[in-house]
């Protein structure tokens, strides 16, 4: 296996423990259905493509060329929508709604 095919298969597994569709992923990334299929089958991509696919799964380019964390549960659309939003916040701010959700889980 080559290292674009493994790039291809980490974005696969990556859409799927997410719980995207490749048409879900592909209309949140802003590139095609068929271009998307194709990176995922090892066809390179730009650092800029690469960009937009980790934004809509919620992660940073570093995450997805760091290790891999094996997860036993899916994350949702709603969680990595939460996440993207939760990047945008003041320290202030997250420090907020950590105590609102540790609040919430009593």
């Amino acid at each position: 296996m080559n290292e674009l095919t493994d790039l291809g298969s980490r974005i696969r597994k990556l859409r799927k423990s997410s719980g995207f569709t490749l048409v879900s992923l592909a209309k949140a990334s802003g590139i095609s259905r068929s271009y998307l299929n194709e990176i995922e089958l090892g066809k390179p991509a730009s650092l800029e493509t690469l960009a937009a696919i980790c934004s809509a799964l919620g992660i940073t380019l570093a995450e997805f060329f760091g290790p891999v964390v094996e997860s036993t549960e899916p994350v949702s659309n709603e969680l990595h929508q939460v996440i993207r939003e939760a990047r945008e916040l003041t320290p202030e701010q997250l420090a907020a709604l950590k105590k609102l959700i540790r609040s919430m889980k009593r």
